[in-house]
């Protein structure tokens, strides 16, 4: 039977929704059924550091034939738990920033998956707030702080584009209505959320947006569909997580 590892981001199942049903769905149309030739060993860490850090060492030692690391942060520790188990990534903004590949065209090492390549849509996603938001030269990026490789490439897009941007980084979830409150009551015009923190805590986040009546932009389209925050531009992740044999991927733009 084949032993896989699969770490999540979120605290249950059914905080994961609709991508932990898309994901299993995807592997039982490969014939992979739980206790018929599979095993399924689920860990959901709650967006926690020690927990990734903790469920990468225990996932490593049930010796599974790969681990699904779901973010990056996960694939980070699993890596650093052991650097051969074959680790299929799904949602990271930069893996050869975070040091999980080589380069995207020659990954080399034990992972593969997809990249978000957050770092090269920040400009773009920049832009689309200068046309939602008229005249917009002050913007906030609320962004995760223990684990948001793309963060610097938003200070670079914004410099490039004569924008202040105040850089506010989250510790944690109860943190998020503060950064948000503290940029609309600074005069920030607009803010850019990123970071698998802001996504887990979307519904506080889309909240607090709207409490400060400030327009926010995520990566996320169901953060806009069905949240509350004003728009997103990205990839669309139900397709990356059916999709987790390097099938091309569509974007979104809600």
């Amino acid at each position: 039977m084949s032993k896989i590892g699969l770490l999540w981001h979120a605290g249950s199942r059914a905080e994961e929704g609709v991508y932990f049903d898309v994901l299993m769905k995807a592997f039982g149309d490969l014939g992979y059924v739980d206790g018929r030739n599979a095993i399924f060993q689920h860990r959901f860490p709650a967006e926690q550091a020690e927990r990734f850090r903790m469920f990468a060492r225990e996932l490593v030692d049930e010796k599974p034939d790969v681990i699904i690391a779901v973010t990056g942060q996960g694939a980070v520790e699993v890596k650093r738990a052991s650097g051969t188990v074959p680790i299929v990534l799904v949602l990271a903004p930069d893996p050869v920033h975070d040091g999980l590949v080589e380069s995207l065209a020659h990954p080399g090492g034990s992972v593969i998956g997809l990249s978000l390549m957050n770092t090269d849509l920040s400009g773009k996603r920049i832009a689309l707030l200068q046309e939602a938001v008229p005249n917009l030269s002050r913007l906030a990026l609320v962004y995760d702080s223990h684990f948001s490789a793309s963060a610097p490439a938003f200070v670079n897009a914004a410099k490039a584009a004569g924008i202040e941007l105040r850089a506010v980084p989250v510790p944690a979830p109860e943190a998020i209505g503060e950064a948000f409150t503290s940029a609309a009551r600074d005069g920030f015009q607009a803010v850019i959320t990123t970071g698998s923190m802001l996504y887990n805590e979307r519904v506080r986040a889309a909240a607090a947006a709207l409490a400060n009546q400030i327009p926010a932009e995520a990566a996320v389209g169901e953060m806009a569909q069905n949240d509350g925050i004003l728009m997103s531009y990205g990839q669309h992740f139900q397709t990356i997580f059916a999709n987790r044999l390097g099938m091309p991927t569509k974007s979104s733009r809600v």
